[in-house]
């Protein structure tokens, strides 16, 4: 009998759990966050920023604790790109208990 695979889309994991996505999106991130603010941060400090900037974007790739199935930086794009007009009721501690 055949095996039916369960899953099309897999991502290539190279390390540490990180996806070949997850890499370019740190270094992308990274890359354009350091020459964006160049100017602004002081010279002897700017491998101390390019080395944030990374730890940064890792944070960032890391799955949403509230969705699983998307990363931190797609949950945060998700938030932004809401609409405002519409109404959605925020669900309290108080109002779960009664």
């Amino acid at each position: 009998m055949p095996q039916i695979p369960k899953e099309l889309n897999t991502e290539v994991q190279i390390g540490m759990g990180l996806s070949i996505r997850d890499l370019a999106f740190v270094g992308i991130y990274a890359g354009v966050v350091t020459l964006l603010t160049r100017g602004i941060v002081y010279e002897a400090l700017q491998p101390l920023y390019v080395v944030f900037n990374v730890i940064i974007g890792l944070v960032l790739t890391v799955k949403s604790p509230y969705n699983p199935q998307k990363r931190i930086y797609q949950s945060i794009l998700c938030f932004l790109r809401r609409e405002k007009g519409v109404y959605k009721p925020i669900k309290r501690k108080e109002d779960k208990e009664a």
